[in-house]
């Protein structure tokens, strides 16, 4: 299974923080977008639409796992969002 899809919270001035998607190897953000504000999950939990970025790659550690430390450096930038 290829992972394509990667949330992270980032810093947030009005609400705390924010879900940020990156998003890798799939065309279709606004369709899984619109999937996520048919469902039943709670709105807090879905990302707005312009939170979703298109990465290349996600960056791994050497065992193999996420490296969530530069993931959520990665989605900072991309948000906008002061390191």
């Amino acid at each position: 299974m290829v992972q394509r899809f990667v949330v992270s919270a980032v810093p947030d001035v009005k609400k705390g923080e924010r879900l940020v998607v990156l998003v890798k190897e799939w065309d279709d953000v606004e369709g899984i977008w619109k999937k996520l504000q048919d469902s039943e999950l709670p709105k807090l939990w879905i990302p707005e639409r312009q939170a979703f970025f298109p990465v290349p790659e996600f960056p791994v550690l050497g065992s193999g796992k996420l490296d969530l430390q530069k993931l959520k450096a990665t989605a900072k930038q991309l948000a906008g969002v002061p390191a």
